[in-house]
């Protein structure tokens, strides 16, 4: 197990989250919302760098589980419900949910190879744009 290189590859979820959020700012000029998200994404993934990596051991051995699985009829399924519950765990942040810092970004994160995420103050389906 690569702590580094899960690190790594948190941060830049993160990163590209802002970027994300970034463009939507510019497609929506009026909008503040994508501007103060794409910050708490930067501000998060500069957080979750400076972290220790044994901080993200139970991150990688949730996705070493998930991935580890061998396949069969329902993979593809499962794999797309855990793609779309982590796209909407970063779409929230900054619209319906402010992590308090990146430990707890991480342990969302980690749940969406779990059933069932549910982020406080979720909207309805669809509602997260501006």
């Amino acid at each position: 197990m690569d702590l580094e290189r899960t690190r790594r590859d948190v941060v830049e979820l993160l990163e590209s989250n802002a970027h994300w959020r970034d463009r939507k700012a510019r497609q929506y000029p009026d909008d503040d919302r994508n501007l103060d998200a794409a910050e708490a994404c930067r501000q998060l993934a500069a957080a979750a760098a400076a972290l220790p990596p044994e901080v993200f051991a139970a991150y990688a051995a949730a996705e070493e589980r998930f991935w580890g699985d061998e396949e069969d009829d329902e993979t593809e399924a499962r794999v797309m419900q855990w793609q779309e519950e982590q796209s909407q765990l970063l779409r929230s942040i900054g619209f319906h949910w402010f992590p308090h810092d990146a430990r707890e970004f991480l342990d969302a994160l980690t749940a969406t190879f779990d059933d069932g995420l549910e982020l406080p103050g979720e909207p309805e389906e669809g509602n997260d744009e501006p």
